[in-house]
């Protein structure tokens, strides 16, 4: 089916109401794989679930807030770094009761907004009351009326990747597990965007990766051709680098972000095959998130979306043993989540599959091997794909993760 025919037959589609139980079987097999890349020979990386809080390279101040509620805690925060002209600010909210382990948002405002405005709002009515701790960042699109300027430098440009990318360190830093007394798991991290901070959310998360595990959108959409400089993502290829399921919400009356840049980033999902849902709002405008009418069905439909992720139980690995292991010998992963082993599932090193000496729950034996070459190898449990006869498609199980690159003299 061609972009037009397949337009024409979306712009029928109007709905408030996901497909709930398909999608979440789709995110329940994409939940199902875990990656560890580690370094077979020497010692070996920590996992990405328990990876050590980040070093930040820069000064980070977090100055208490005292508008909180009953339910949630705020700070200021003020981050700067050497050789980085940008003094950047902006709010984190908490829950006010810890428990770990703790989910992180990337909350991202749009063109106008501020970090402490937007994020207060989101962070204190939305998130916090879910448990999850947000942070919002001042973008270069802050208090501004408008991009035109400066337009290579707002919405998805390399200035607001690299923010919102330090906000995501910041979250994971450990400045803040020691103001929390808790950590935000590297790995379970959530990015929303509205308006022209949902088109930033797009960049965001084709550039963080196997760092984020979901996304969600407000009136956001994909500008192809590259009409406005500020307006990016350009074109829908961009997409393809999206490894996380994304819920997507748009007014059909919007007239800011028009239904035509919300098809192109909805035709741009289901081209690539992405694990996503599309939500429209039929009589709304532009202000989806913050509208009388709308703003609690936004809410709703985002918190679901990151906790149908957030409490899927997904593989994670703890240790692999020995820390230096010999060609041949055996090899064992521990960790949770591992299931009962059928015909998919498997043990890779460097993508080539090691025979399996046990399978349970919580550890796998395999068997290395008989050459084995020092340097940065990779490890991977690959639970999936699955045949599931409701899925169009079997969906891998597995994911992208963070490479630990080591080497040896």
């Amino acid at each position: 089916m061609n972009r037009t025919s397949w337009l024409k037959r979306r712009r029928g589609l109007i709905s408030c109401e996901p497909n709930v139980s398909r999608i979440a079987r789709r995110i329940a097999l994409w939940c199902r794989g875990a990656t560890l890349w580690v370094l077979v020979a020497g010692v070996l990386a920590p996992a990405v679930w328990a990876a050590p809080p980040v070093l930040l390279p820069g000064t980070l101040t977090l100055t208490p807030r005292a508008d909180g509620n009953d339910i949630a805690q705020a700070w200021d925060f003020s981050y700067t770094e050497t050789g980085w002209e940008t003094h950047l600010t902006g709010v984190i909210v908490a829950p006010l009761l810890i428990s770990e382990p703790l989910a992180g948002v990337l909350a991202s405002h749009g063109k106008g907004g501020t970090g402490e405005g937007f994020g207060l709002d989101k962070g204190r009515n939305w998130f916090a009351p879910a448990g999850y701790v947000m942070i919002s960042p001042d973008y270069t699109h802050a208090g501004k009326v408008g991009c035109r300027d400066e337009q290579s430098q707002c919405g998805g440009s390399a200035e607001n990747i690299r923010r919102g990318s330090r906000a995501v360190d910041i979250l994971n830093s450990q400045q803040l597990q020691d103001l929390l007394g808790a950590v935000v798991n590297i790995g379970n991290i959530y990015l929303y965007g509205n308006s022209l901070g949902g088109l930033t959310t797009i960049e965001l998360a084709e550039a963080l990766g196997s760092r984020i595990r979901a996304v969600g959108l407000t009136a956001a959409g994909v500008y192809e051709g590259g009409a406005f400089g500020y307006m990016t993502p350009h074109s829908v290829e961009g997409l393809q680098n999206i490894y996380v399921p994304v819920i997507h919400l748009h007014g059909r009356e919007d007239g800011v972000i028009k239904p035509e840049q919300e098809d192109a980033l909805n035709y741009g999902l289901d081209t690539f095959d992405k694990i996503h849902q599309q939500v429209w709002f039929p009589e709304a405008g532009h202000n989806i998130a913050r509208g009388i009418q709308t703003t609690s069905q936004c809410q709703n439909f985002i918190i679901e979306w990151f906790d149908l992720i957030n409490h899927q139980q997904r593989p994670r690995i703890a240790s692999i043993t020995p820390t230096t292991p010999t060609a041949g010998a055996n090899v064992s992963i521990v960790g949770s989540n591992f299931g009962t082993k059928r015909a998919n599932d498997k043990v890779t090193l460097n993508d080539e599959a090691l025979e399996v000496v046990s399978w349970s729950a919580t550890e796998i034996v395999a068997v290395l091997p008989a050459e084995l070459t020092s340097g940065n190898l990779s490890v991977t449990v690959q639970v999936g794909p699955i045949d599931d006869p409701v899925i169009e498609q079997p969906v891998s199980g597995g994911m992208r993760s963070n490479y630990y690159p080591v080497s040896i003299d």
